[in-house]
């Protein structure tokens, strides 16, 4: 909140001052930029996104903010650090695990706990083909670049870009 208020203050100062400066093909000021990394750009119609907010109909989820995780959840540390020490094994314990995740090679199925029970919070890449991720909810943005990946048992609450053939994604 601290940080959203000094780079909002620096931004104001900047714009009265006429120091704003614009981006490099003459279009709108680089202070609207970061108003919108700040979540206070509500120019594109209606409000600007809150935690709670639904995803914007284009699929774009929310650009900085990520919801608060239930609090009974336990922690279960580094994201790619337990995917690793767990290696083949399909099941993943319910939690909280923090950081990306690049999931690389031929897949197989990694069945979490249930949507809010299992939760990424961050990015996830897959990049390959036959991946499939069930019960669990993804705070980030999700990138697929491969072919026959399923990730539609997942709640993703970023955006999703998937490039390649026989891709089953979330419903939006």
């Amino acid at each position: 909140m601290l940080e959203r208020a000094v780079t909002l203050s620096l931004l104001l100062a900047l714009s009265v001052s006429g120091c704003a400066s614009t981006d490099a093909t003459g279009g709108e000021p680089a202070a609207d930029e970061a108003r919108a990394a700040t979540g206070d750009d509500d120019r594109a119609g209606g409000a600007p996104a809150t935690a709670d907010s639904p995803p914007p109909a284009n699929g774009a989820g929310p650009a900085r903010g990520r919801p608060p995780v239930a609090s009974d959840l336990p922690d279960m540390g580094e994201t790619s650090r337990y995917f690793r020490a767990h290696g083949a094994r399909t099941s993943v314990d319910r939690g909280h695990f923090r950081g990306d995740l690049v999931l690389a090679g031929t897949g197989v199925t990694k069945e979490g706990e249930g949507r809010g029970e299992t939760v990424i919070d961050g990015n996830v890449e897959v990049r390959g083909e036959g991946w499939v991720l069930r019960g669990m909810t993804i705070t980030g943005d999700v990138t697929v670049r491969g072919d026959r990946n399923d990730l539609s048992g997942c709640e993703v609450l970023g955006r999703v870009d998937a490039r390649g053939a026989g891709n089953v994604l979330p419903a939006r």
